[in-house]
C-alpha cells in the first residue's frame, strides 16, 4: 500500500467504533453533521471502497505468490494400478535354441564314439533316440526363460521436483506483472476514494444551496403574501384596480408552486446524500457548515502527479511491457532440472530405477506460428495504452482548464451579484412605499421581489458552481484535501 491508501485505511480502522457511534446517534437523536465528518463516514461504509480494499488484498496474495515460480515444485503422487495382465518376459525361443544346439552337440559325440568303437555310425532312428533323450533332460535341468517382472497389481508413488532454471525471462515478466497489478490496485483504491469523496462533497454543498434556496423562496412567498394582503385592502379602499389583486394572487400562487419544486429537490439531494453516507433513508441529521465563500487565488499550477488514474496507466502499461516480455520468452528454450525419488521400491521392476535426477531442455520448433501473432497482440495492447494514456492526460487538462475557467467566472458572478443584492433590497423597499401610498402599481413590487429573489438565488448558485467548479479541480489533480483547506479556510 502507498502511503496516502495507508494512512486512510488506519485511519478508518481506528474511528470505526466511534463512526458506528456516531451513525446509531444520527439515527435516533438527529445531530449535526460537518463536511468532514460526512467523508469520513463514507470513507468507512461505501460499499466500492470496501471492494477495492478486497481486490488489493487479492493482488498483494497474487504477488506473494507469483515468488513461488522461482522455487521448485515438489509433489508427493500415490496411486493403486491393476493392469490387465503382468507385465513379464518370454525367452523361451532362445532356450529351445540353446538346448536344440546342446542336443545336436551330444548326438554327434555319441556317434563319434560309437564309430571309433565298432567301426560304424549310428543309425538315423539311434541318433533321433539320443538326440530326444539330451533334449529332454536338458531341457528339464535348466530354468525357465519366462519371467514377471511386475505384478498385475501393484502401488507406486513418490516424490517429484522441478526446478526452473531458465525460462526465458517469463518468471520474471510474471513478477513485475504481479508487482504492477499490486500497484495499480492501490491506485483503484485511491482513485475510489477520491471519487467518493468528491460525491460526498459535491451532495453536500448542493444540500445545502437547496436548504438556502427553500429559506429565500420562502421569504420572498411570505413577502409576496404581504403585499396580496396590502393589495386586497387597497383594492377594498378602491385605491388601486382589480387587475393588480389579481397579479398579486397569482404572484403567490406561483411562488408557492416554485416553493414545493424547490423543497422536492432539497428532499432528493438530502436523500442521495444519506445513500451516498450508506445512512438508513429514516436517519436525522442536519449540515452543520455553512457555505460562506472564501474566494482563493493560491491555485496550485498544473500537475497530476497525485491523480490515481494517471498512474492506474502507468502501472497498465508495465503491465502490457511485461505482457510483451512473456510472449517474447517463447521464443527461447526452457531448461529445467528434475527428479523422482520411488517410495515403494518393493513393486519396481529390475528395468526400473528407484530415483532419477536430470535436466531437460524444451524448445518451440513450429506451433503454427501462434507465438508470432501473439507477440504482434501484445504489441498493440503496448501502443494501445500509450495512446489511452495521452488520451486521459488530455482530456484531464481540459478538465483542469474548465475547471479553474469556472471558478474564475463564479467568483466575479459573486463579487457582482454581492454589490448587487443592497441596490436590489433598495429597489424592493421604494417599490413598497409608492405602492403603499397608490403612486405605484402590483406589478412594480412583484418585479422588485422577483428580482431580489433572483439575485439571492444566483448567489447561491455562484457559490455552489464555485466550490463544484473547485471540487473538480481538487479531484483532476488528486489531492482532495485541496478543496477541503480552501472550504475550512486554511493556507493550502
Amino acid at each position: 500500500m502507498n502511503n496516502d491508501s495507508l494512512y486512510i485505511f488506519m485511519k478508518t480502522k481506528l474511528t470505526f467504533i466511534l463512526l458506528i457511534i456516531c451513525t446509531l446517534t444520527l439515527r435516533s437523536q438527529g445531530i449535526s453533521l460537518s463536511l468532514k465528518e460526512a467523508i469520513d463516514i463514507s470513507l468507512t461504509q461505501n460499499e466500492n471502497i470496501k471492494q477495492s480494499y478486497e481486490k488489493l488484498k487479492q493482488k498483494e496474495f497474487a504477488n506473494k505468490s507469483a515468488w513461488g515460480n522461482f522455487l521448485p515444485s515438489v509433489n508427493y503422487n500415490i496411486s493403486y494400478n491393476n493392469l490387465n495382465d503382468p507385465l513379464s518376459i518370454d525367452l523361451s525361443p532362445i532356450k529351445n535354441v540353446i538346448v536344440s544346439l546342446q542336443s545336436s552337440n551330444q548326438t554327434e559325440i555319441a556317434n563319434i564314439y560309437n564309430l571309433i568303437g565298432s567301426g560304424s555310425q549310428l543309425t538315423t532312428e539311434q541318433k533321433k533316440l539320443i538326440y530326444n533323450s539330451a533334449f529332454n533332460n536338458l531341457y528339464a535341468a535348466l530354468p525357465e526363460f519366462k519371467q514377471t517382472i511386475k505384478d498385475k497389481q501393484y502401488l507406486s508413488g513418490g516424490l517429484n521436483f522441478v526446478q526452473p532454471i531458465f525460462m526465458g525471462g517469463k518468471i520474471l515478466a510474471a513478477k513485475h506483472a504481479a508487482s504492477a497489478e499490486l500497484a495499480a490496485s492501490e491506485y483503484e483504491l485511491k482513485k475510489t476514494q477520491n471519487e467518493t469523496i468528491s460525491e460526498v462533497i459535491d451532495l453536500y454543498i448542493q444540500s445545502y444551496v437547496l436548504s438556502e434556496a427553500v429559506k429565500t423562496r420562502k421569504a420572498y412567498l411570505e413577502g409576496i403574501k404581504n403585499h396580496k394582503i396590502n393589495a386586497e385592502k387597497l383594492f377594498t379602499e378602491g385605491i388601486i384596480a382589480n387587475n393588480q389583486y389579481l397579479r398579486a394572487i397569482v404572484a403567490v400562487d406561483e411562488a408557492e408552486q416554485k416553493l414545493f419544486d424547490e423543497e422536492n429537490n432539497y428532499s432528493l439531494s438530502f436523500l442521495a446524500l444519506k445513500f451516498k453516507l450508506n445512512l438508513p433513508e429514516s436517519t436525522k441529521f442536519h449540515l452543520s457548515d455553512s457555505l460562506s465563500l472564501f474566494l482563493t487565488d493560491d491555485l496550485p499550477d498544473e500537475t497530476f502527479e497525485n491523480q490515481p488514474i494517471i498512474k492506474i496507466l502507468d502501472e497498465k502499461q508495465k503491465l502490457a511491457e511485461e505482457n510483451y516480455k512473456a510472449i517474447q520468452s517463447s521464443f527461447l528454450p526452457s531448461i529445467y532440472a528434475f527428479g523422482k525419488y520411488e517410495i515403494f521400491p518393493q513393486y519396481l521392476s529390475a528395468l526400473e530405477p528407484r530415483w532419477i535426477l536430470g535436466i531437460q531442455l524444451n524448445y518451440n520448433l513450429f506451433n503454427g506460428f501462434k507465438d508470432i501473432e501473439k507477440l504482434q497482440e501484445a504489441k498493440s495492447l503496448k501502443n494501445e495504452m500509450t495512446f489511452k494514456r495521452n488520451e486521459i492526460s488530455n482530456n484531464l487538462r481540459l478538465l483542469y482548464t474548465k475547471s479553474l475557467n469556472e471558478i474564475n467566472s463564479t467568483k466575479m458572478k459573486y463579487e457582482k451579484l454581492s454589490s448587487s443584492i443592497e441596490s436590489a433590497k433598495e429597489n424592493l423597499r421604494q417599490n413598497l412605499k409608492r405602492f403603499e401610498t397608490g403612486l405605484g402599481n402590483s406589478l412594480d413590487v412583484i418585479d422588485a421581489q422577483l428580482y431580489l429573489q433572483k439575485i439571492e438565488l444566483d448567489k447561491l448558485t455562484a457559490i455552489y458552481s464555485y466550490y463544484k467548479a473547485l471540487n473538480q479541480y481538487s479531484y483532476v489533480l488528486g489531492k482532495p484535501e485541496l478543496f477541503l483547506n480552501t472550504f475550512y479556510n486554511k493556507e493550502n
